[in-house]
């Protein structure tokens, strides 16, 4: 993994945005290429060697050297669950119980269909799709929207074939599992197997043909043919380790396992030969129809290959990010990069906060330690106790000069200057079950003398450190469904208070500005739901502006907030993905974002602010 700066022409472009006089300008100054696995919800082959990605909230079109040709935002739903027809003219991608269909050509999503949790799918045709939930196979035209049941199977998953006539379909019955390959039309048993316990096929893969399959079932990586028993490739897999299988047309099986690509004998699985490649990850992968195979590194490159892996194409995309700073970013898996090193140790969240950036990390299953990242190294202050089956949540003062930290064993506060803990205190002197505080936001005041608590579904309130007294804190009340949810507050003592209202069709989220000790707020602002539930808002280091994460149909956004007039000054360009972080420089002319442009392949785009 390493980080990249791209010399593009956006970077070399102005970000102006219309906006009232004394508005702000917004520069991208620069766009951080991270490498690491990438938020790759799906993967399909389309006709000419081109290629649909969804890479995190973004469809796109690769051409056959890699390029994107076609851009395609779905806006704050992630793109996953992807299938596409056999014309390679439609894809549907799958998220939040809602189906939406989207045009390759131009982009036009054409359809939306609400259809509830799937099991899976997939197209039958150019415009029909065979859809499972856990209670029944129904066939979908995509573009009228006419529903047909065509069985009441409940069906724990179903993968359908590229050219549509056979699929790969689990079901269960007495507490045991069964793998089956189907005709889609008839749905006739072609092959299949019994698993000796509850057992739900993943990963699952057709050959060039279609007539063949393989299949994660349980422990077991299973080759289903037409007409023939099934067989099994690879016993005894744990089951954190993914797996998955390409048949070929020399009755082998290319098998995807611990990062190994290996040839297998499709009837006993002995392992026939290595392949001289490594790092491969067993999800996604695909199959072409003319033999090339496609798959994702865990180093984040995207791959074209043929069948020797000896011709090799491949295509850098941006890393999925956890947290991070100013030159710091968080992988899902604990990695910590600054610049382009690797900080020793695994990690579980970074903030940086005005000139400071903390750290926890994993040091065991009983402790997680404190510490402050400096020139590529971690100084560790201390250690906290990790509550069973939960790690501590961090949250920085405005300041930077102390880190807050809690769960379910109690709560926890890190002084900067000395390194040691000032305050430390069960849930119970907050009078809150073990759960609740775990559940909840919390935030240190600028001079770390109080604690603004924002339990879930119940009243904010504020604690003392020092005389550990609790009082109310003075807000308007809350109307059915909605719920504080995050608090950032600036060093000039006003508050930005966020709250989410959950419907059954969307939630919504705003964030209402408080002067100290008033109780109503003089300015409400949009936002994004999920953004505002993880806390992400973030003050200008001098207290003038507001970061503020954003979204509609199209992208997500980072509104840059006058606190004066609690008006909108400025916006950055559509972002790809919601910010990972967000970090304000401490001179305040550079706003670090932890998501890359839309039209872009970074992590990371640094903003400068210029009023």
């Amino acid at each position: 993994m390493k980080f990249r700066t791209p010399l593009t022409l956006s970077l070399l472009t102005a970000v102006l945005v219309a906006a009232p006089a004394g508005a702000l300008t917004l520069t991208v100054e620069s766009q951080v290429q991270v490498t690491g696995p990438a938020a790759v919800g799906g993967l399909a082959w389309l006709p000419g060697d081109s290629r649909a990605v969804c890479l995190g909230n973004r469809l796109l079109v690769l051409d056959g050297v890699g390029k994107v040709s076609r851009l395609i935002p779905t806006g704050e739903t992630v793109c996953q669950s992807l299938s596409v027809n056999q014309a390679g003219t439609l894809a549907a991608t799958s998220a939040g119980g809602t189906l939406n269909v989207w045009r390759l050509g131009d982009g036009v999503r054409v359809a939306q269909h609400p259809t509830g949790p799937l099991s899976g799918g997939g197209f039958v045709s150019d415009t029909d799709l065979l859809l499972a939930t856990s209670t029944r196979i129904e066939r979908l035209n995509v573009l009228t929207g006419a529903r047909q049941t065509v069985q009441n199977t409940p069906v724990t998953a179903l993968f359908v074939a590229p050219d549509g006539v056979r699929a790969v379909i689990g079901t269960s019955a007495a507490g045991r599992g069964r793998v089956q390959l189907i005709n889609t039309t008839t749905l006739a048993v072609l092959s299949g197997t019994v698993c000796d316990a509850l057992c739900v096929p993943q990963n699952a893969h057709f050959g060039v043909n279609g007539r063949g399959a393989v299949a994660r079932a349980g422990s077991a990586l299973l080759a289903l043919r037409e007409g023939y028993p099934s067989s099994t490739l690879v016993r005894g897999l744990p089951a954190s380790d993914p797996a998955s299988g390409l048949p070929l047309p020399d009755s082998s099986v290319l098998t995807f396992v611990d990062g190994n690509a290996e040839s297998r004998d499709l009837q006993t699985g002995r392992r026939e030969k290595l392949l001289p490649i490594q790092g491969v990850l067993a999800q996604p992968v695909s199959l072409s129809g003319q033999g090339r195979i496609s798959a994702l590194t865990d180093s984040g490159d995207l791959l074209s290959a043929d069948l020797t892996f000896r011709d090799v194409q491949r295509v850098a995309l941006p890393a999925a990010l956890l947290g991070g700073g100013e030159g710091a970013a968080l992988l899902p898996s604990g990695e910590l990069r600054v610049d382009a090193k690797t900080v020793a140790g695994g990690f579980a969240a970074v903030q940086a906060m005005s000139k400071t950036t903390w750290t926890l990390g994993v040091l065991s299953e009983e402790r997680q330690e404190v510490g402050l990242l400096s020139g590529g190294a971690v100084r560790v202050l201390t250690s906290v106790a990790a509550a069973e089956g939960a790690e501590a949540r961090l949250s920085v003062n405005h300041w930077g000069n102390h880190a807050l930290l809690w769960n379910t064993a109690g709560v926890t506060v890190v002084s900067q200057a000395s390194g040691k803990v000032v305050a430390s205190f069960k849930a119970s002197a907050l009078n809150l079950a073990p759960a609740v505080l775990a559940a909840s936001s919390l935030t240190l005041s600028p001079d770390a003398a109080r604690l603004f608590v924002l339990p879930a579904n119940a009243a904010p309130f504020v604690y003392t450190l020092a005389t550990r007294q609790r009082a109310p804190l003075t807000l308007p009340p809350m109307t059915a469904n909605q719920s504080y949810t995050s608090l950032q507050i600036s060093g000039k003592g006003v508050l930005a208070l966020g709250s989410v209202t959950r419907s059954a069709d969307a939630n919504t989220a705003e964030v209402g500005l408080y002067r100290p000790n008033e109780g109503r707020p003089y300015a409400t602002l949009k936002a994004n739901s999920a953004a505002t539930r993880q806390n992400l808002h973030r003050w200008s280091s001098d207290s003038t502006l507001l970061a503020l994460v954003n979204a509609d149909e199209r992208s997500f956004r980072v509104d840059v907030v006058d606190i004066a007039s609690g008006k909108v000054a400025a916006s950055t360009p559509p972002l790809a993905n919601a910010p990972a972080f967000m970090s304000w420089s401490p001179d305040n002319a550079k706003l670090t974002v932890g998501a890359g442009l839309l039209d872009g392949l970074n992590a990371v785009t640094v903003f400068g602010v210029k009023p």
